[in-house]
């Protein structure tokens, strides 16, 4: 039997690039779909005939029933966290169970990681998920005799000293900073045992076990969380995610060699945002956004705030950058998929996005959230604004409309957009293969 093939799958700028719903979408054409970075700090939204799942662990090719999927040991799993998603997967009618299998080296989310992470990690923005903290203790892996890297496979070998352990590094964790309320230890042990009884069949004992289906002629498709930008190595420093995101790091964190890669696929999509603090060059709003939206950690002008203090259609007038950059927020929807936070937005950059292509070897790439660029009809300008290499802010070049969208397929594509798809092919030097233009499956343009 001939070998099978991996392709991977990453975003290309700071996350919510809509990487889930293009995973779906081509989810058909592979055996397995597998997570290799990350934990439950990933928001991934699916939505497939009035199915609308808001994903966290489980890989988005959840909804293609045919696929196996599988969580690799470069991830961080937080055992409660996934236990409630797949209970909230199957209450809507899809199995997850008898798919879904985890590598017995995944590190587990423990209660003193998030403990940690909720207490001391507003600086950067972080969900308060404890997963910089899990990915710190995979590396400290012991001190002063306590194990702080649990992994799956202990589950396996002992389940009881695996919680006795998780709650002494809490206890410990909770020592040094006692003004700090800590949670019950009742509630922890209640949660954690109910959760691994329902996760400790899906973990694999085979450490091989994607490698070898793979090496019988299975096809893996390795969906990344986060996004490039926010690479623990590449991104700007502190202003990153715990994990790899880069798509090479889809061979070592989803446990299959990397002789089987067959391409990279990227995803982008045409009005940028970014969730918690950092650099984001083509901001609308530049740092008086940043600071907006950071309030009291993304929580003061969240979602529900914003839609009792404004008029979108009135913000979407204004010659102020951050006003605007609130209104397309707004009408586009661009809070965060978990908690509510909004993200920033800027407009499309040709510059960076031009660097992701060629520091991942991009093959070919989705553009996604194309729709919502309509939106700037309804601004001052009437034009689509992108940034181009050269410009130094959101003032690069823009796309002026022409007539009314109709948005069906790549040969009836408005010129607006196919004058963005050559700009964007030409500019970075890859193959757009196709655009988002709604959330639903249906709603994904092939261009090639």
């Amino acid at each position: 039997m001939a070998a099978g093939f991996a392709d991977v799958l990453i975003g290309l700028q700071y996350g919510d690039e809509g990487k889930g719903r293009i995973v779906d979408a081509i989810a058909r054409d592979y055996n397995i779909v597998a997570r290799f970075n990350g934990g439950a700090n990933a928001g991934h939204t699916v939505v497939v005939e009035g199915l609308n799942l808001a994903l966290a662990l489980i890989p988005s090719g959840v909804i293609n029933q045919s696929a196996s999927l599988y969580i690799g040991s470069g991830c961080v799993v937080d055992l409660a966290a996934l236990a409630k998603e797949i209970q909230m997967v199957e209450a809507a009618g899809l199995s997850v169970r008898p798919r879904l299998r985890i590598s017995p080296y995944t590190s587990i989310v423990q209660p003193h990681h998030i403990f940690l992470d909720r207490a001391f990690s507003s600086d950067i923005g972080t969900t308060g998920n404890g997963i910089g903290q899990a990915y710190a203790d995979r590396a400290l892996r012991m001190i002063a005799g306590e194990l702080l890297n649990i992994r799956c496979i202990d589950l396996l070998q002992n389940e009881f000293s695996v919680v006795e352990q998780m709650l002494r590094n809490l206890e410990n964790a909770t020592k040094l900073y006692p003004s700090i309320e800590r949670p019950k230890r009742s509630v922890i042990v209640q949660t954690i045992s109910e959760a691994i009884e329902l996760v400790r069949p899906l973990i694999t004992t085979d450490p091989l076990y994607l490698s070898d289906a793979v090496e019988k002629g299975a096809s893996v498709l390795f969906e990344g969380a986060q996004s490039y930008e926010l690479d623990v190595a590449r991104g700007i420093v502190p202003y990153v995610t715990a994990s790899h995101t880069c798509a090479g790091y889809a061979y070592t964190g989803g446990d299959v060699p990397p002789k089987f890669h067959r391409k990279t696929i990227g995803v982008a999509k045409t009005i940028m945002s970014r969730v918690g603090k950092g650099p984001f060059a083509s901001e609308l709003g530049g740092t008086r956004s940043e600071e907006y939206c950071m309030a009291e950690n993304g929580r003061r002008h969240n979602r529900d705030y914003e839609k009792k203090s404004y008029d979108a259609e009135k913000l979407l007038k204004s010659d102020d950058d951050f006003e605007l950059g609130i209104g397309l927020r707004m009408v586009c929807g661009e809070y965060g998929t978990r908690t509510g936070r909004p993200r920033r937005i800027g407009v499309f950059d040709l510059e960076q996005l031009k660097k992701a292509v060629r520091a991942n070897y991009i093959d070919e790439l989705y553009l996604t959230r194309c729709d919502l660029l309509e939106h700037f009809r309804r601004t001052k300008r009437a034009e689509i604004p992108l940034r181009t290499p050269g410009s130094s802010d959101t003032n690069g070049t823009s796309i002026a409309f022409e007539n009314a969208w109709e948005l069906q397929n790549a040969q009836s594509l408005p010129r607006e957009l196919e004058k963005l798809v050559t700009m964007t092919e030409q500019s970075c030097g890859v193959t757009v293969r196709g655009i988002g233009v709604g959330p639903e499956r249906s709603q994904l343009i092939e261009c090639r």
